[in-house]
C-alpha cells in the first residue's frame, strides 16, 4: 500500500484508556510520556485535557441537592421537569442557552442573575427579550439556601443585592450555570 507521509502519521494514532501520568520528559524534539500503568509513549506535541467542574454556590442546603432530581445540571434531564417552573442560577452564555432550551420543556423558565446585566452573547439576550420568550430574568440576586425535604427541592432564598429585600421562589427543578473551574495539574510539567 502506497501512503504519503502525512497520511502514515495519521495511521499511527493510538488511543489509551485514562491513566495518571507520572512523568514528561523533553527528547530529541519528543515529548516522552510515562504513565502509570508503567507504559512509556512519545509524541512531537501533547495535548492536555485535565477536565473542569461546575462552580458551585457553596450555600446551605445546595449539597443536599446536588446529583438529586429536583436539582440537576444536565440537559438530558430536562425533558422531565415538562410544564413546570425552573430556575437557571447564572447570567452568561451557559445560563442563557440553558434557559432558552428548557423553555422547550418547561411553562416558564427563571433566571437568577447575580449582577444587573446578563454577560451572554448579544443573540442570547436578544431571544431572552423577545415578547415571545418564556424566559424571566431577576437582576441582583443572591441565593442564600435552598430548602427541601426528602431529596426533593422546597424552595431557594435569596435577596435583592441592591435593596437588601429578601424573597423565595418554590421551583420544581433547578440548574446552577456560574461557570466551571479547569482542574489542576498537581505535576509541574517541564
Amino acid at each position: 500500500m502506497n501512503v504519503s507521509p502525512s497520511r502514515q502519521n495519521a495511521l499511527v494514532w493510538k488511543f489509551a484508556r485514562a491513566q495518571d501520568v507520572e512523568r514528561l520528559e523533553a527528547d530529541g524534539g519528543y515529548n516522552e510520556v510515562y504513565t502509570s500503568d508503567g507504559k512509556h509513549y512519545h509524541a512531537r506535541a501533547i495535548l492536555i485535557a485535565s477536565g473542569a467542574s461546575y462552580r458551585r454556590l457553596d450555600v446551605p442546603g445546595e449539597d443536599n441537592f446536588i446529583g438529586r432530581d429536583s436539582f440537576l445540571r444536565h440537559l438530558r434531564w430536562s425533558i422531565l421537569y415538562g410544564r413546570k417552573n425552573i430556575i437557571v442560577v447564572g447570567g452568561g452564555n451557559s445560563a442563557c442557552e440553558e434557559g432558552l432550551h428548557l423553555t422547550t420543556f418547561a411553562e416558564k423558565v427563571t433566571l437568577l442573575v447575580r449582577g444587573d446585566t446578563l454577560t451572554a452573547s448579544q443573540i442570547a439576550i436578544d431571544k431572552i427579550n423577545e415578547p415571545t420568550s418564556r424566559v424571566e430574568v431577576k437582576f441582583n440576586v443572591a441565593v442564600d439556601s435552598f430548602e427541601g425535604e426528602n431529596s426533593k427541592l422546597k424552595k431557594i432564598n435569596f435577596h435583592d443585592s441592591a435593596t437588601g429585600e429578601k424573597d423565595e421562589i418554590k421551583p420544581e427543578a433547578a440548574f446552577i450555570f456560574i461557570g466551571q473551574n479547569p482542574s489542576r495539574i498537581r505535576k509541574k510539567i517541564p
